[in-house]
């Protein structure tokens, strides 16, 4: 990774890291977790969103102001704009979580495709994601017996996948390709 970023709330339970590879910004003002500059809303994004500079064009439009060029920083402000419609409006392959501070609330998404991966694990004492199981087969609660019958399934598809929302793992589950979910309170409030 190029740089590597940690936010963290500890009266709320929060966290977000990000180990991250520049593609698009390479200086240090699109490293991640980014917030915005009323420190409302904070992001970590996998991935890369084509069509960002007309998106960004749209939203200087509307008033927005930006301090990188990083299509993070347009992920932001889009969902100022946008809200849970942001998805319709990229172009790209990503998974990201925006904390909005103001709701108390966590937006995720994934891309139609889903080149992009975003598992989760949720358990008695919160939701923990990320963009690769070994890192959620740590998280205290994690029930990391295998789901036998989402072997079987892989096993069925020729070794190819284990079909989303499934995971090799009882207790891991991946947000499937072009859906999104809200969690609040360290609960999975809502996926569609």
């Amino acid at each position: 990774p190029d740089a590597q970023g940690f936010w963290q709330k500890q009266q709320l339970g929060i966290g977000l890291c990000h180990s991250r590879l520049a593609i698009v910004d390479l200086t240090n003002n699109a490293n991640q977790p980014m917030h915005t500059q009323d420190s409302r809303l904070t992001i970590v994004f996998n991935g890369e969103i084509y069509n960002w500079r007309e998106l960004r064009k749209t939203l200087e439009e509307k008033g927005y102001c930006f301090h990188n060029s990083s299509d993070t920083e347009v992920l932001l402000h889009g969902y100022r704009e946008y809200g849970a419609e942001l998805p319709n409006q990229l172009h790209g392959m990503f998974s990201f979580a925006i904390y909005d501070h103001e709701q108390d609330v966590v937006f995720c998404a994934r891309d139609r495709v889903g080149k992009k991966p975003f598992v989760y694990a949720e358990t008695a004492s919160g939701i923990a994601f990320a963009s690769e199981i070994p890192s959620l087969l740590t998280f205290p609660g994690c029930d990391t017996s295998y789901n036998r019958s989402a072997l079987a399934s892989m096993l069925l598809h020729n070794m190819r996948h284990i079909p989303d929302p499934h995971t090799a793992y009882n207790g891991i589950k991946r947000l499937r390709a072009g859906h999104a979910m809200i969690v609040q309170h360290g609960r999975i409030k809502k996926q569609w």
